[in-house]
C-alpha cells in the first residue's frame, strides 16, 4: 500500500476514486495523484517549454489528472487509465502550444520593419509585424507560412539567425524584452541609461529587418 494513500481510499479502484472525488472527496483525488505519479512523470518529461521548466509541465499534468477524475464516466469510459493518459497528455500539448504561442507573439513584436520613431517620441521601438516572421520562417523550410509558425525549428532557426548579427548588449537587451520586460524596467535592472536600452533596441531592429527582410 502506498504510504501517501489515505487508507480509506487506497484499496479503491480508479473509478471508484473519481466517482468519490465528483462527490468532493480530496482524499480520493490524493489517492489518484500518488498512484499515478509515474505516469504523471514521464508525461511530463516527455514535453518541454521555453518560458518555464519541468515542474510548471508536472503542474500541468496534475492538473489533466484532475479534469479526468473530473469528467471520468464509468458507462462512457470503462478504462479510467486510457482516460487519464490522453487527458494528461492533451492538457500538455495545449499547454507547449500556449508557450510556442506566446514565444513567437513576443518574437513578432520585436520585428518591426516601420521606420525608427523620431527620437522624442517616446515610443518604444518594438512594435507588432508578425507577417515578417512568418515569410521567413517559410523560406527557411520551403512550406507554408502556418506550417512554419507551427514549427519550433524555424522559431530557433530564426532566433540563431536574428542572434548573429547582434552585439552583447543587443542579444541581451532583446532578449529581455522578448522576455516582456519594460525599456525602463531593462535599464534599472541593468543599472543602464534610458537611451542606452532605446539604442540597444534600435539598434536590435535595424539587424532584425535587414534579417528578416
Amino acid at each position: 500500500m502506498d504510504e501517501n494513500c489515505p487508507p480509506s481510499t487506497a484499496a479503491l479502484s480508479d473509478a471508484e476514486l473519481a466517482l468519490r472525488y465528483q462527490d468532493g472527496d480530496e482524499r480520493a483525488l490524493k489517492t489518484l495523484l500518488s498512484r499515478y505519479r509515474p505516469l504523471l512523470r514521464s508525461a511530463a518529461g516527455r514535453y518541454r517549454l521555453r518560458g518555464g521548466d519541468y515542474e510548471d509541465l508536472l503542474q500541468e499534468a496534475r492538473i489533466g489528472l484532475m479534469q479526468a477524475a473530473a469528467g471520468f464516466a464509468p458507462e462512457r469510459r470503462p478504462s479510467f487509465a486510457a482516460y487519464v493518459t490522453v487527458t494528461v497528455h492533451n492538457r500538455l500539448r495545449d499547454a507547449v502550444r500556449r508557450d510556442q504561442a506566446r514565444s513567437q507573439r513576443l518574437l513578432s513584436e520585436a520585428c518591426s520593419l516601420d521606420p525608427d520613431p523620431a527620437p522624442d517620441s517616446g515610443d518604444d521601438p518594438v512594435t507588432v509585424l508578425p507577417d515578417a516572421v512568418l515569410s521567413y520562417q517559410s523560406r527557411l523550410l520551403g512550406g507554408e507560412p502556418q506550417q512554419a509558425l507551427e514549427s519550433e525549428r524555424s522559431f530557433e532557426a530564426v532566433m540563431a539567425a536574428v542572434f548573429e548579427r547582434l552585439s552583447e548588449l543587443e542579444r541581451l537587451v532583446l532578449l529581455e524584452r522578448l522576455a516582456g520586460h519594460e525599456i525602463d524596467e531593462i535599464a534599472r535592472h541593468h543599472d543602464f541609461s534610458r537611451n542606452r536600452v532605446s539604442g540597444a533596441l534600435a539598434r536590435s531592429r535595424r539587424k532584425l529587418r535587414e534579417t528578416l527582410g
